[in-house]
């Protein structure tokens, strides 16, 4: 009865922390500037190529698994997200196609992501 109990116990308190992470997901988050991980040096003519090139960039996440895309001034795209705890991901599939960020760092209203080969920081409105 002590395993069944702590068993629940545990998987309550997992369901909980996963919750915690999805709702903090929740709403639109905007480029906000080139992340560099620590130790690597800005390069600011190249940040400001990338920071023109992604500045209409948007996510909107919904609570009910639905998500918004902007990329590339480009209509947005909607579709549905799955946030992947154990990989620190979140999966966007889209009509045509499927966007993975793989979150990096996690500040208050601020995420960093790598999408593709790039690596951003992202800022909740």
């Amino acid at each position: 009865m002590k395993k069944a109990l702590f068993t629940l116990l545990i998987m309550t308190i997992s369901q909980l922390a996963i919750s915690q992470t999805l709702d903090s997901l929740q709403g639109t988050w905007r480029f906000e500037s080139v992340y560099h991980p620590a130790g690597e040096a800005a390069d600011s003519s190249s940040d400001k190529g990338v920071a023109r090139m992604f500045a209409s960039m948007a996510y909107e996440f919904k609570a009910d698994d639905e998500a918004t895309l902007s990329l590339f001034n480009k209509e947005e795209e909607e579709g549905t997200y799955t946030f992947k705890a154990k990989k620190n991901t979140i999966v966007i599939n889209v009509p045509g196609k499927k966007v993975v960020l793989e979150i990096i760092a996690f500040e208050g209203n601020r995420m960093a992501v790598k999408f593709s080969t790039m690596q951003f920081w992202l800022k909740l409105e």
